[in-house]
């Protein structure tokens, strides 16, 4: 019997620690880390690919519960400005105007210029991912023309060396993009 209750033991905390290794579990994680990993697995044009618009058609959504037992948060309000840009949203969760310049478009994939989008954050939390708040948010859609366009939103931390996305990561007052490498973030700050 000590030996089967054992062998359990060991069964679970292999799996345990196989999951706390995994990239998926927490997706909390170092974006040098994972631009290492696709730069194995991705040649160049695959990349750039990664970065022009798919047809919201082509993608899996699930709207979802939280996967955390985070408070409920209003949607955003008002208008959040960067040195590239500014993002009006009108607190339906649903709607905002952008104006972005062309390095945000260079670095992130979003189109330059002045447009109204839909968008909604999301946690590509496996198996499937899930709608969800800005307080738990790896990604930011945004649906210009009927195309999707993600971006990672999180925080830079340890002085501009590493980049979380998760729980947090966004507040009420600040929406950080990712672009393509830790040279390349764009703080959106809510005028006040």
């Amino acid at each position: 019997m000590k030996k089967r209750v054992m062998a359990i033991f060991m069964i679970l905390a292999m799996l345990f620690i196989a999951a706390c290794g995994s990239d998926d579990f927490g997706k909390s994680e170092n974006k040098s880390d994972k631009k290492d990993k696709s730069e194995m697995s991705k040649d160049k044009d695959d990349e750039d690919n990664d970065k022009k618009a798919a047809s919201v058609d082509d993608e899996f959504i699930l709207d979802g519960p939280p996967n955390y037992d985070l408070p409920h948060v209003d949607p955003h309000d008002g208008v959040f400005t960067n040195e590239h840009g500014k993002m009006t949203f009108n607190g339906d969760g649903n709607s905002v105007s952008v104006e972005i310049d062309s390095e945000i478009e260079q670095y992130t994939g979003l189109p330059a210029g002045k447009y109204d989008a839909e968008y909604f954050f999301y946690n590509p939390i496996e198996p499937a991912g899930y709608r969800c708040e800005y307080n738990e948010a790896h990604e930011m859609h945004f649906i210009v023309d009927g195309k999707n366009f993600v971006v990672d939103v999180g925080m830079v931390r340890d002085n501009g060396t590493r980049f979380t996305t998760g729980v947090d990561c966004t507040t009420a007052d600040m929406i950080t993009l990712q672009g393509d490498d830790l040279k390349h973030y764009y703080e959106f700050r809510l005028i006040k």
